[in-house]
């Protein structure tokens, strides 16, 4: 069996990245959450929830250790970037979940674009990640609020959700719609949450 790559859409907050680590850890005890960047040495560099890691890199890990141990990880999953003269970690992989944060627009500034999880395996022969990924993505829809298509010049909301995206609570009241402030994922698609 080939790999497969299953993603879900989601918006967060700061706030909402640490409600949402604290519910990963909660779940599984290993779970550590990688900050990608440029490293000095092949250690990887880790937090204590997704909020702590920098903002001026938009992709991170979520690292499941029971399943990718810290030794595998660094000796199969760090890489040297010779230009740079550092190290970098890969973000999909055994017990790996890439996530990429949400941002400011950039073509609305006051609107929240999403951000996703992201993972790549083969569930045949890696049935642990697939049984990870498949929580990770549970405990994530469980959190969160649907969201509804949007027009911004009628103000009329489809009566349908969004298949693939979520937002957490904290990024659905504050791009709800108010003050031009929406969840967006392109310049013609604009969202707002349901109501809690």
């Amino acid at each position: 069996m080939s790999n497969q790559n299953p993603t879900i859409l989601i918006f967060m907050t700061r706030v909402d990245e640490i409600r949402f680590s604290q519910a990963l850890s909660s779940h599984f005890p290993q779970i550590a959450f990688i900050d990608i960047g440029d490293w000095d040495t092949k250690t990887p560099l880790v937090k204590e929830t997704l909020a702590d890691c920098h903002n001026d890199t938009p992709q991170h890990s979520i690292w499941n250790k029971a399943i990718l141990s810290t030794v595998e990880y660094s000796k199969n999953f760090i890489f040297r970037n010779e230009s740079k003269n550092c190290y970098f970690g890969a973000t999909v992989g055994p017990g790996l979940i890439q996530y990429i944060r949400s941002s400011k627009a950039d073509y609305d500034d006051v609107c929240l674009r999403n951000g996703r999880l992201s993972s790549s395996y083969d569930p045949k022969s890696d049935p642990r990640t697939d049984s990870f990924v498949k929580e990770t993505f549970k405990i994530l829809k469980k959190g969160a609020r649907r969201v509804y298509l949007v027009n911004r010049k009628t103000g009329k909301t489809e009566e349908k959700p969004e298949i693939h995206f979520f937002a957490w609570p904290d990024a659905a009241d504050e791009y709800n719609g108010h003050n031009g402030k929406f969840l967006t994922n392109n310049s013609l698609a604009y969202f707002i949450a349901a109501p809690q």
